[in-house]
């Protein structure tokens, strides 16, 4: 069994080593896959400057990738849904668009800005109105 893991792991990609041998996404490997993996760094030297950057490299993949969903809206994009929502009527189209491509928190956040933009401007009516301005 640890043949076929040293063999495995010859094969890999550095990136791929120090992720097992890291266990940097929590996938639980086994302990023969992990001491194989690192017996193949050793083996190839990789530089441990590589080594962090091979585990930079995979979370900033896995923020990229797999977290579309979770994603909040960035300030700006709070800004702009609220000042232009009532205005636009894109930022509806833009919502579904949003929740099409799977940022779901995002596109439940441009409605809820949408919805705080004419609270907003109902405020500013009926402030309008009571003080006179």
């Amino acid at each position: 069994m640890e043949a076929d893991f040293a063999k495995r792991m010859a094969s890999m990609s550095d990136v791929d080593l120090v992720r097992i041998a890291a266990d940097v996404s929590n996938e639980g490997f086994e302990p023969a896959a992990v001491a194989a993996a690192e017996m193949e760094i050793a083996r190839r030297a990789i530089p441990e400057h590589e080594i962090e950057q091979a585990i930079d490299d995979y979370n900033d993949h896995l923020v990229g990738e797999g977290d579309r969903e979770f994603r909040p809206l960035s300030a700006g994009g709070w800004i702009l849904a609220v000042v232009f929502g009532p205005i636009l009527a894109l930022s509806v189209g833009m919502a579904i668009a949003l929740r099409i491509q799977g940022y779901r928190r995002m596109s439940n956040q441009v409605f809820a800005s949408i919805g705080l933009s004419y609270l907003l401007i109902f405020v500013v009516v009926v402030a309008s109105d009571i003080f006179g301005f």
